[in-house]
């Protein structure tokens, strides 16, 4: 295990030891995959789906689980993916990257099922990782996704493909790549799928409406944030190794403010972690105004380029923390926004855009340090 300079991790998966609790997610996860039930994973983006996907292939690999025999693993995040060519090469690199650690056998193989592609692959000079890139033209992509999808039926071990960012797939030029999909994956017996996505109204229109193909064919997950209990038994842990104490009191107001989402609650214990002295609640406050500095730029230039109804909706919400309804009389009149019609339309391009997020509470801010920055205009 390579040594961590600061526990409190902000990108990547290390191990067990730095990945907070999650243990009935991970065994709700594994359960459902050695049952032959694929998984569909939804939660806002930054509340850990990569880091609980990456847990679960670790405890497989490290046989902690009920999987009697070993699997290939594979994980592909396809946010920045526009296109279906885009998706199958990201498909195929994944693979690639997973035979070329496991088996240099198959890793032929497979190189040798998508030749009349023209694949290139390469490594990188830095971390050794495969890179592929592929010459897909136009009327062979959909035998190539179909060759793949046969590859991985065939396989001699059972095969989990996690597909980070799902969602993407419905903002692709090519419709029908849900249809298709659906049809592969119906018929796989040895390869089990997660599909996990932070686009919350998108995915569940995709699982949950009759009309698209991949209707009630998963087990549906929602993620919420970690237990505070559990949270700050871990949190405290690393304080500890270092002599220090982190008392409830700091780690309440961290987590309150940050509504539990991992990422950011991570961020401000990362950095007063990085203080290596006992932290009190106003250190939490100096962290804070420490992060907004840093972003202020780029929280500006996001700001300036928005809508004059958004922006204007984006602080209120931001001053109020959680709005339940945008259009109450109460709401428009104290932030003087206008006609609710177009508080309504604001809303809803906000929501589309990722920059608002709509929970059970209400409407919140998405960037929860963005939050405080616009509470402060």
């Amino acid at each position: 295990m390579k040594n961590i300079n600061n526990p409190f991790l902000i990108s990547g998966y290390e191990s067990p030891e730095y990945f907070c609790d999650r243990k009935q997610e991970t065994q709700t996860i594994v359960s459902a995959l050695y049952n032959d039930r694929n998984i569909t994973l939804v939660s806002p983006r930054r509340m850990g789906k990569s880091g609980l996907i990456k847990n679960v292939f670790h405890e497989i690999q490290a046989g902690n689980t009920i999987f009697e025999r070993d699997a290939y693993l594979f994980f592909i995040d396809i946010y920045n993916t526009h296109c279906q060519a885009d998706f199958i090469t990201q498909l195929a690199s994944s693979i690639i990257g997973t035979f070329d650690k496991r088996s240099k056998k198959l890793l032929k193989q497979f190189v040798t099922l998508i030749s009349s592609c023209r694949p290139t692959l390469t490594y990188d000079p830095i971390t050794g990782v495969p890179q592929l890139s592929l010459d897909l033209q136009p009327q062979r992509e959909d035998s190539t996704l179909r060759d793949i999808f046969n590859y991985l039926a065939k396989a001699d071990k059972p095969c989990i493909v996690a597909i980070d960012e799902f969602q993407q797939i419905a903002t692709y030029p090519e419709k029908g790549l849900e249809a298709t999909l659906r049809s592969y994956i119906q018929f796989m017996t040895h390869t089990r799928f997660i599909f996990s996505g932070s686009r919350q109204h998108l995915m569940r229109e995709m699982f949950a409406s009759p009309q698209r193909p991949f209707f009630q064919s998963t087990q549906i997950m929602s993620l919420q944030p970690i237990d505070p209990e559990q949270y700050y038994a871990f949190a405290q842990s690393f304080f500890q190794d270092i002599s220090l104490t982190l008392d409830r009191c700091v780690f309440d107001r961290i987590y309150d403010i940050c509504d539990g989402t991992t990422w950011y609650v991570q961020m401000l214990l990362n950095r007063l972690y990085e203080q290596r002295k006992t932290p009190v609640v106003e250190h939490v406050a100096s962290v804070m105004d420490e992060i907004l500095r840093e972003y202020n730029d780029t929280y500006a230039f996001m700001f300036s380029h928005m809508p004059r109804a958004d922006a204007k909706l984006m602080v209120a919400i931001a001053r109020q923390g959680t709005v339940r309804q945008v259009t109450s009389k109460d709401f428009l009149l104290r932030h003087k926004l206008g006609a609710a019609s177009t508080v309504q339309r604001a809303i809803a391009r906000l929501v589309d855009n990722d920059w608002a997020l709509s929970t059970p509470d209400g409407y919140q801010v998405y960037d929860r340090f963005f939050a405080f920055w616009l509470a402060r205009q």
